[in-house]
């Protein structure tokens, strides 16, 4: 969970694996991230800056 430019909080969920080639070799990977924002998520958000501050 990560301030934004504009002051706003939110929080992803991400996740990543490996994509591998025909020979079984690491050729890439695939990644995906949700927006797991939410009010409560939001507010621990406010608390942490309000404890970072201190």
């Amino acid at each position: 969970m990560d301030p934004f430019a504009d002051g706003q909080w939110r929080a992803y969920l991400t996740t990543k694996w490996p994509l591998y080639d025909g020979e079984g070799h690491v050729a890439g990977a695939f990644f995906h991230g949700q927006d797991i924002t939410c009010a409560a998520t939001v507010e621990l958000g406010s608390l942490r800056r309000g404890i970072d501050a201190k």
